[in-house]
């Protein structure tokens, strides 16, 4: 069998790069879909598709190109099982702490993103409403809210029109916060100046179980509670959508737990 000519390799490696180039995008696109860059790096920007491509392109001129491939069939099976099962919706059970309700000296309400619009994003929402109706219940006699820190500018308006018309109940904020941990040590710090020491924790469901270990760890104590997910119930994800949304999720969770029990704070 005759070697490849110096010609044939020169006019090959362009088109093994825009292969490897090519592929690598298209599977950095596939796992973007997925939110596994989210969730492992908490970083989705445009230019980390061009950084995936580069790096593929570059593995796909040497021996290393199987690897591409692999993660390419990787991505696709973890899209299929994602979208088509239940696996990740059962797993996921284990991301939600409810505890029956029982009266606590305060309702903390934690934070999420707002819009360039001022206003709370659905999550940030749920969770705010959530707090109030059992402020306004009678569980807790006050509201602590948490306030994210960063870009996101401060919802004063949401946050004011829904505390009228839940008769305006005490409210306290902390923060700017930029972890759950934030959120712990700051609402660990007013209650102890208060003299508080049991809370009802509202938080996201997928987030409620990693949320009261931390807040525990301060020393309070903690009913945890989720609001309502606003999209779908948690343990009945149906359809690609919502089983998607579950495996971003369940992804981040996952990664977040284990950086937490690193640092010690669960």
């Amino acid at each position: 069998m005759a070697r490849p000519t110096g010609k044939s390799e020169t006019r090959r490696r362009p088109a093994d790069f825009y292969t490897g180039f090519v592929l690598g995008s298209l599977v950095y696109a596939t796992l973007n879909a997925l939110s596994v860059p989210k969730a492992l790096l908490e970083s989705d920007h445009t230019w980390t598709i061009l950084a995936a491509g580069a790096i593929s392109a570059m593995l796909y001129m040497t021996r290393l190109r199987i690897a591409v491939w692999m993660l390419g069939a990787a991505a696709v099976v973890l899209f299929v099982v994602a979208t088509s099962t239940p696996v990740f919706t059962i797993a996921a059970r284990k991301l939600i702490d409810d505890d029956p309700l029982r009266k606590a000296d305060a309702v903390v309400v934690l934070g999420s993103s707002t819009t360039r619009e001022r206003r709370l994003d659905y999550v940030s929402l749920g969770r705010m409403i959530e707090g109030l109706r059992l402020v306004r219940n009678g569980w807790a006699p006050r509201l602590i809210r948490a306030e994210v820190g960063g870009p996101f500018p401060k919802p004063l308006g949401d946050v004011k029109q829904l505390a009228r018309l839940c008769g305006n109940p005490e409210m306290h904020v902390v923060g700017p916060v930029f972890s759950t941990r934030d959120e712990a040590q700051e609402v660990a710090t007013l209650a102890e100046r208060k003299g508080w020491r049991s809370i009802i924790l509202v938080t996201s469901p997928y987030h409620s179980a990693r949320s009261a270990a931390v807040f525990e760890r301060t020393g309070l104590t903690v009913i945890s509670h989720p609001c309502p997910e606003r999209e779908f119930s948690p343990n009945k994800a149906r359809g690609a959508r919502q089983r998607l949304a579950v495996l971003r999720w369940w992804l981040y969770e996952q990664v977040r737990w284990a950086y937490y029990i690193a640092r010690g704070w669960v």
